[in-house]
């Protein structure tokens, strides 16, 4: 029993399946780490290794590795041409952020960095693989697969826009924190891209009520 919990915790992800990899956010957990991107805040010394900083980037990392392949829905699923289009950039962009932490894996190992510790409790992932469970069905098999994949993708990069932005605060200044809060602000143009389609999607609907 002890050693599947500690598999399980030692999972780098709990969000994939038959390559094409769905990530939808526990709503809790959202609410309680994403803000809003802010200017001018003061970095937190990271001079000692900080488990924070550590776990952040080991989060950081996985998501970007499962939004990495989102853009694979696309050839199972035919959707609204910028539907499809929001899909393929944001797998374009979380792929070259995996790449730049990868690059930079030794530099960040320096201050412990490690991306196989998210840290999060037993009950967050299985809390997590409930709600991937309901979203991967809802997309893959569901009458609304296209509303359900644009909702994941306004969960999924808004709480990358939060990583990013948070880690930039714990980073000294330099090149690593203003590669973060560039992600930061790709992240949440995403995420507003996504909002834009949801609210035109509402619109005809509401207009075909009438």
């Amino acid at each position: 029993m002890n050693a599947d919990k500690t598999q399980m915790m030692k999972a780098r992800h709990p969000f994939r399946q038959s390559g094409v990899i769905i990530l939808v956010l526990l709503v809790g957990m959202a609410l309680s780490v994403v803000g809003c991107v802010g200017q001018g805040k003061a970095p937190v010394d990271v001079s000692v290794e900080s488990q924070r900083f550590i776990e952040g980037y080991s989060l950081l990392h996985g998501v970007l590795s499962d939004e990495a392949g989102v853009g694979g829905l696309t050839l199972i699923k035919k959707y609204d041409p910028a539907t499809e289009k929001l899909l393929k950039d944001i797998a374009a962009a979380a792929g070259g952020a995996k790449k730049y932490l990868e690059v930079n894996r030794d530099k960040l190992g320096e201050v412990g960095v490690r991306f196989d510790r998210p840290g999060l409790p037993e009950v967050e992932v299985r809390s997590r693989d409930w709600i991937a469970g309901r979203s991967r069905n809802a997309i893959l098999f569901g009458g609304q697969s296209e509303l359900h994949a644009i909702l994941s993708q306004r969960d999924a990069t808004q709480y990358l826009a939060s990583l990013a932005d948070t880690l930039a605060d714990l980073e000294p200044a330099g090149p690593h924190r203003d590669w973060l809060e560039q992600q930061a602000k790709v992240f949440l143009s995403f995420y507003d891209r996504a909002l834009s389609l949801l609210a035109a999607r509402a619109a005809g609907e509401g207009q075909s009520g009438d």
